[in-house]
């Protein structure tokens, strides 16, 4: 009886949650995991997660539990899978089973609905600020989370997309600005080498 009672409280959970899983752990190990209310489940036609987003946080300052706490709030309406901090810390906010709620209104290859097919990683960074660097920490620790979606979904090098390349209409976003794609793309080959 108690086995039975606890599944339909699971199932209720589920139902009131719009078939979004529960997740209390990162997909990647080693993030730390920090859940936002903002997600959602995919689309129901199980479109496959083949595409990687690439934003920058644009936020007043450069610190990562600033975007952590703008994702948490239900008001900003707002999330990424993934945060990346210009120190390499990795927080992951939503499963990567469920939708976050990224790349807002879209159009990339015939697709409208980014963020059912996408990964989300919002990386800290100032695009409005002069001179703002992508140190190599914070590098890193995005290729080495590309690996390990990688390692979950099948994401080919030109589906790794900034958010400006998908929003629109076209010009609606410009993020990342300055980020260097062929160096992610050199790095994470460079870690996916045997050692």
């Amino acid at each position: 009886m108690f086995v039975s009672s606890v599944s339909f409280v699971m199932v209720c959970l589920l139902v009131l949650l719009g078939g979004a899983a529960l997740h209390a752990a990162p997909d990647m190990p080693g993030a730390d995991f920090i859940p936002s209310p903002n997600f959602n489940a995919r689309a129901p036609e199980r479109v496959p997660i083949d595409v990687v987003v690439l934003h920058s946080t644009c936020m007043p300052t450069n610190e990562t539990d600033e975007t952590v706490r703008l994702f948490q709030s239900a008001a900003s309406k707002v999330s990424s899978h993934y945060v990346v901090g210009k120190d390499g810390r990795i927080v992951q906010m939503v499963s990567e089973q469920n939708r976050a709620w990224h790349a807002g209104v879209c159009l990339w290859q015939g697709r409208t609905d980014i963020n059912s097919c996408s990964v989300g990683i919002e990386m800290v960074h100032q695009d409005q600020t002069p001179g703002d660097d992508w140190p190599d920490a914070q590098m890193e620790a995005v290729a080495r989370l590309l690996l390990s979606i990688r390692a979950r979904h099948r994401v080919p090098n030109d589906h790794i997309i900034f958010h400006s390349e998908c929003a629109y209409p076209v010009g609606r976003k410009t993020d990342p600005q300055g980020f260097d794609r062929a160096r992610l793309l050199r790095m994470t080959a460079l870690l996916a080498l045997p050692k």
